[in-house]
């Protein structure tokens, strides 16, 4: 096997998709929409009756497209684009003032145009605005075009370049402003379009304006058979052993093992198993993939310490299979040492793949059923994967493989041991599995809980998305990533396991990001009719 710095693998990024074919699935090369030196390829714009020629409005300097502001127009695209991720950075060079990124933009017959803003406004960007007769579902009413943002203000003083990622998907929009969710509207009424940049009011600066398109995931296609056992379930897919939801005699129901694509075992062994070689056997309670949390109601359900509660599975309700997907939902309680219901909860797993991929969407809703339940801010937590050990960014002190090949990074950009603690929509680990080039990647749905969630991720292979840790995960105050569940409330979480084999493009795992998130959390949990 060759060294980590040798491998081929060690320059190869590797990612992971939701298709038929990897590669046949990998998103379109990204799009640099501005050169850097010119306006080539875009056209200028201005209000009816401005006075100066638009194109006086827009110049470059020092490698920035820079707007004076002095009379309201835009510039645009020639180009059109349906689904894709649009990435632009904006500042202010002088005072706060006006501006904003429009999306899916239709004929320049109308001002302004038929389109998406995202607002760029100082105070308001993340705001979404339907123009030109646009319409979304989340507008207040008919005749109110404005969509507020959501989330808190992450906007920069002027001076500072803010970072806009803006995903649209099918007839959805989603805006994050400096990493931070904004904004998400959904039944857009236009669904492609031009690309444009706004001049209003106060001079704005742009750089870095590369959009890319995002390709459409194609279904799964192998047989999945989901069937009850005493103690759990087996999963198969074409009739190949995929996984197993075991419960019986377990601290916590889990899935183990997972088989990725070639039969390439993609977890670790240890402690279920206990005689593989080279495994190392740290952390006991690491038990392949599982839901869990250190401290709710004060109560540990993260280790196996003395004291630490245990989570049974109470009833199956519903193992099957079909022939692309396989669904198994079950109800769990949560048992304190002295055994009391601290809550519960309902979880939906479904299971998908083809020749070169597996999938499992992880779904659970967690019930205050015995009274007010607090989840409590903490690092040890909550949704897990303990990976095999030669996916590990380092290898153990004490046991474990001497060489490891693993590589990791998330939807910012982040790259190895860095994603630890990091918010990001997702992240991935690759590297070499018995001579196999694998990997897997762990996607955080949008509606989730402080989306996009801090992460748990580990140099020695655990993976865990934690929305709940925030003072040792993210440095904010201690006791701030506390949640309280009120009595007989609920809260519902949402997640995508990808394993993967071959060298997709990184861009595609935003594809099935978007198409994860445009999927219903709620919908996937409510019990079949």
């Amino acid at each position: 096997m060759p060294s980590p710095k040798n491998s081929p693998f060690a320059v190869v990024i590797l990612g992971c998709l939701l298709a038929v074919s990897l590669r046949a699935l990998a998103a379109a090369a990204p799009v640099e929409l501005w050169n850097g030196r010119d306006f080539a390829g875009w056209s200028f714009h201005a209000e009816p009756g401005a006075k100066l020629d638009p194109a006086s409005l827009w110049s470059v300097r020092a490698g920035a497209i820079h707007c004076t502001g002095v009379e309201k127009g835009y510039i645009r695209t020639a180009q059109e684009f349906a689904d894709f991720h649009l990435r632009v950075e904006s500042r202010w060079p002088e005072q706060a003032g006006n501006s904003g990124v429009f999306v899916r933009v239709g004929a320049a017959d109308q001002f302004w145009p038929r389109s998406f803003e995202c607002q760029l406004k100082a105070g308001s960007a993340g705001d979404i605005i339907c123009m030109g007769g646009a319409r979304t579902a989340e507008q207040p009413a008919p005749t109110q075009r404005r969509v507020p943002r959501r989330g808190e203000m992450a906007e920069l003083p002027p001076g500072g370049w803010n970072v806009y990622d803006i995903f649209c998907w099918k007839n959805t929009i989603t805006v994050y402003v400096n990493g931070t969710l904004q904004n998400r509207i959904t039944d857009c009424s236009e669904l492609r379009g031009a690309i444009a940049l706004q001049s209003e009011g106060a001079p704005v600066e742009f750089r870095n304006v590369t959009v890319r398109p995002l390709a459409e995931p194609v279904a799964a296609v192998l047989p999945v058979a989901v069937t009850a056992q005493p103690g759990g379930a087996e999963v198969t897919l074409a009739g190949e052993r995929f996984t197993a939801w075991l419960s019986a005699g377990q601290p916590r129901p889990l899935l183990y093992p997972l088989i990725g694509p070639g039969g390439v075992r993609m977890g670790r062994d240890f402690p279920l198993k206990t005689d593989t070689p080279d495994e190392p056997t740290d952390h006991p309670h690491h038990r392949s993939l599982w839901f869990a949390h250190g401290l709710v109601n004060g109560h540990d359900f993260w280790t196996e310490k003395r004291g630490a509660g245990r989570i049974e599975t109470v009833a199956v309700e519903r193992a099957e299979g079909g022939p692309a997907q396989g669904t198994l939902r079950t109800r769990n309680r949560w048992l304190t040492a002295a055994g009391a219901e601290t809550c519960a909860d309902v979880r939906v797993l479904r299971f998908r793949g083809a020749a070169d991929w597996r999938a499992v969407d992880y779904f659970i809703e967690l019930q205050a059923s015995a009274g007010p339940v607090v989840l409590g801010d903490t690092k040890e937590g909550t949704l897990a994967f303990r990976s095999h050990p030669h996916l590990q960014l380092a290898p153990e002190a004490k046991s474990g493989p001497r060489e490891v090949y693993g590589h990791a990074r998330n939807s910012e950009g982040i790259e190895g041991k860095a994603v630890w603690g990091k918010r990001a929509r997702w992240v991935a680990f690759w590297g070499t599995v018995e001579g196999k080039s694998v990997g897997f990647a762990v996607l955080d749905h949008v509606a989730n809980l402080r989306h996009p969630t801090p992460w748990m991720a580990r140099d020695y292979g655990l993976v865990a998305a934690n929305p709940f840790g925030l003072h040792e995960l993210a440095g904010a105050p201690k006791g701030s990533g506390n949640w309280t569940i009120p009595a007989g409330g609920a809260l519902a979480l949402g997640y995508r396991f990808l394993f993967f084999q071959g060298a997709p493009d990184f861009d595609a795992i935003d594809a099935q990001w978007c198409a994860f998130s445009s999927e219903s959390v709620t919908a996937a949990l409510a019990r079949p009719q």
